[in-house]
This record gives structure tokens, sequence and C-alpha cells, in this order.
């Protein structure tokens, strides 16, 4: 008798299903994580204009982490030393938001 290629189908099913909650969850916790840093910042803008005049900070875990001088170039360097990451990276000194376009692609 040939075995049924689909009788574990299910089972794959579910494990693919169990999967995608995990993902979501850790999705959701990183962009939580995320929103936090950059409250911190927003809460803490008008005193990162004055500690780091023309300079661009990264924030991370409610702290600075890093200071730089151009928006992408710290965020790239950032993820190649620390990974994925939820980091928030601005200049304090600039009226909009700096935007970058995700996924970051570092050489």
């Amino acid at each position: 008798m040939t075995p049924n290629p689909f009788s574990n189908m299910k089972d794959h099913r579910r494990d693919a299903d169990d999967l995608i909650e995990d993902l979501s969850q850790e999705y959701k916790t990183l962009y939580e994580q995320w929103l936090r840093n950059r409250e911190f910042y927003e809460n803490n803008r008008s005193a990162f204009m004055r500690e780091y005049p023309g300079r661009c900070v990264a924030v991370h875990d409610e702290k600075i982490i890093a200071t730089g001088s151009s928006v992408s170039e710290l965020a790239g360097d950032l993820y190649r030393k620390l990974g994925n990451i939820p980091f928030y990276v601005d200049f304090p000194d600039e009226q909009e938001p700096v935007e970058l376009n995700f996924p970051l692609t570092v050489d």
C-alpha cells in the first residue's frame, strides 16, 4: 500500500500557524520597544538638541547608544554591530523626523 503524502498535512499546518503566531508576537514586541525608544527621544529631544548639536542620536532601551552625522550611516553601523534590535535614530535639530526606508540594506 502506498503511503498518503498528505496524511500529516494537518500537523504541518498547525506548526505553520504556531510559527506565524510566534512571529507575530515577536514583531509586536519589537514594535512596542521601538515605540518606547521613540517616546523617550521625543520626551528628551530638547536636552538632546543641547547635548548633541548638529548630530543625530540613536536611542535603545531609553538611552543614547550612539551619535553620528548621518542617520542612514548611523543606522547601518548599528545594524551591522548590534543586529536587528529596535532602536530609534533621528536629528534632534530637525523639525520633521528623518524617514528611512526598510528593510535597511547594509553592505
